[in-house]
This record gives C-alpha cells, structure tokens and sequence, in this order.
C-alpha cells in the first residue's frame, strides 16, 4: 500500500521460498505487481507476471483443498485470487474473461461465508461486487444478458465493505481504499472520500496513487463545495510529478492531463493568468477525443480568462466550444450566461455536483 516495492517483492519472495505450499506468498506476489503498474504507461508489462503468480496461487489452493478437504479459509484465497484476476481483465477490457472469472470467485465466496460466517474478509470481494453490479457500468452491459448477470445492490455492498473495514483481517485496507474509490467515482461524495483518504495518507504517505486520488477529491470539493483549495491543488499536482520523476515513472497519459488540468485550475483561481492560460489551453487541445469531458470546463476557464483581458470574440468562441462539450459542473449554464454578459471575474459559490460517472483511469 506504501509503493515501496522494492521492500513488497523482497517481502513476497522470502514468503514463496519459506511456504512453498500455500497459496497466500503467490497471491501477495501479483498483488504487488498489480498495485505496481496501476498508474504508469507501462503497466501492462507485469500482467503475465501477475496472471502467473494468481494462477500458482489457484492451484496451491486446488492442492489445499484435495490434501484437507473443502475450507472457507481456502474458498476465500480462490475468491481472492479470481477476484484480482477479474480486475486486471476488466482493466485490459478483456471483458468476456473477466465476467468468467468474476462469477466463479464470487461463487467461492459466497460459499466461503455460508461455511463460516465469521470469515469477515470475504466480504470485500462480494460487497465489492454487489456495489459495481448494482452501478450497471458501460462495461458490463453487453454481456449482461449473455451470462444473466444479478442486479447488484447497492446498500448490502456497502454495508458489507464497511464490516471487512471495522472487522477484517486480509483485505480491510482493501475495502477501505474501494470505500474511498466509490465514494469519490460514483458516489460522488467528495467529503466521505476526503475523510477515508487523509486516512489512507496517514497511513502511507508513500503511495503515489492515495496522492491522486486525493488530488482528484480537492477538485471536486473546489468545484462543487467553493472550498479554498486552489494553491493545495497546485502544491498536491507538483508533488506527484516530483514523485513520479523520482521514481522514473511515466504515468498514463489521462492522468498527466487530468493533473495539468487541475494545476490550470488553480492558477486561475489565484489570478495567474498566464500560466492558467498556457495550462488550459493544453488541455482543450485535446479537443478532437469527444469522450475527454476535462475539454468543456477547459474552454470554460479559457473564455473567462479571455474576458478578463477584454477579448470578447475570443472569450465567446470558448464559451460556444464549452457548451458543444459535456456539461460539467453547469459548465453549459456559465457558458450561455457568459455569451451575454461578460465575466467579471466574480466566482460562483459552490456549482453542482456533477453526478455523471466517470471512470477513474479514462475520460
């Protein structure tokens, strides 16, 4: 969870040497090797690591289970090892395996806790699964029918995380990091996610991806809340690029545009014109990607900082580019006002909540 991953595959390998028969060693294994390639260009060069490692884990559990009979104990490391197996097909949108995958390590679980319902942890894998069935995401509904996926729901999967949060043992942290995730990408509560995320920092300061998220969650608690956050969200954007210099990453390139546009942001709101601009202006660049929704508040801010400078034309050419875009924030609403009477410089308190699902990791 720290990303200190030379420390993490240390760990892992003196565990698969000292416990050559246990599935736990090779689950860790691919786990650190997911959360390793999570943010960067280059993550897709440790999946046949981490489909290897899942895949020993499988099958020290198969051996388990045919040397000491059925467990939950066993039940819940398969519904683990399917569980991360599913992430990182859904991930590459191999959408067809992963569904396979997910039904049968959900199944495992599900069967985990009907043979001993004090197995707290299995309850992160099928609330987890619970919360996503009942969002019906994009990526999901072509092969709903096809293999008569459940509904989902909504509630139980919360409830559910938040027991493997208060009483887990293996996957709290987990649970508590979806906790965040869900709500700031669909539940859209940015101060829950604030709340659960300085939780997480607290604990590791290291990891590069609480750092964005959090990042992500000053964003919306400026936009939606009016919170005062425009020189936090400059210093948050700085230190994750000094970060990932350090470490010689290069992070996926959504996430390097979603920075700028949150460091163009706060230069705006503190009145550095230039930089706003030069920030913003390459972001809209990114215009012919109709799916890119940073575009219309980018036009948005560029008009305004147009008008500040007294270049109507230029201002309302943004302005009409924002409102052929999403409607973010009531971007639609600022642009029409804005075509008719100028910007004067004078910020809305709080805008509204934008409840559209966006994926994290993609426009």
């Amino acid at each position: 969870m720290n990303e200190t991953f030379d420390e993490a595959h240390t760990i892992a390998d003196s565990l698969l040497v000292a416990h050559p028969d246990r599935p736990e060693p090779p689950f860790y294994k691919a786990t650190v090797l997911w959360r390793q390639g999570l943010n960067v260009r280059d993550g897709k060069k440790y999946d046949d690591q981490i489909l290897a490692y899942l895949a020993l884990s499988i099958e020290r559990t198969e051996e388990q289970v045919r040397r000491h009979g059925d467990t939950a104990e066993m039940f819940l490391w398969f519904g683990n090892a399917y569980g991360l197996r599913t992430g990182l097909r859904m991930l590459r949108k191999e959408v067809f395996q992963g569904v396979v995958d997910g039904i049968e390590g959900r199944q495992y679980l599900d069967e985990a806790i009907l043979m001993d319902p004090n197995l707290v942890d299995a309850n992160f894998g099928i609330g987890l699964s619970d919360y996503i069935l009942s969002r019906n995401p994009t990526i999901l509904r072509a092969v709903q029918r096809l293999f008569s996926l459940p509904s989902g729901d909504r509630r139980s999967g919360i409830e559910r995380l938040e027991i493997a949060i208060a009483e887990g043992h293996y996957n709290r942290i987990d649970a508590l990091s979806a906790r965040a995730y869900l709500d700031l990408y669909y539940e859209m509560d940015a101060i829950a996610a604030r709340r659960r995320l300085v939780d997480l920092l607290n604990r590791y300061p290291n990891s590069l991806d609480y750092r964005i998220r959090y990042a992500d969650t000053m964003l919306r608690l400026q936009m939606e809340h009016g919170e005062d956050l425009a020189q936090a969200m400059i210093d948050s954007t700085a230190s994750i690029r000094r970060i990932a210099y350090q470490r010689k990453w290069q992070l996926f390139r959504w996430r390097e545009l979603k920075l700028t546009f949150i460091q163009g942001v706060g230069h705006f709101l503190l009145g550095n014109r230039a930089r706003a601009r030069a920030l913003l202006t390459a972001v809209a660049a990114h215009s012919r990607d109709n799916n890119n929704w940073l575009v219309g508040p980018a036009e948005l801010i560029l008009g305004k900082l147009a008008d500040l400078t007294a270049d109507r034309a230029t201002a309302k050419e943004h302005y009409r580019r924002s409102e052929r875009r999403d409607d973010v924030w009531g971007s639609h609403d600022e642009a029409k006002r804005f075509q008719i009477q100028a910007y004067t410089g004078q910020e809305p308190a709080g805008r509204p909540v934008d409840d559209e699902i966006r994926y994290p990791g993609r426009p």
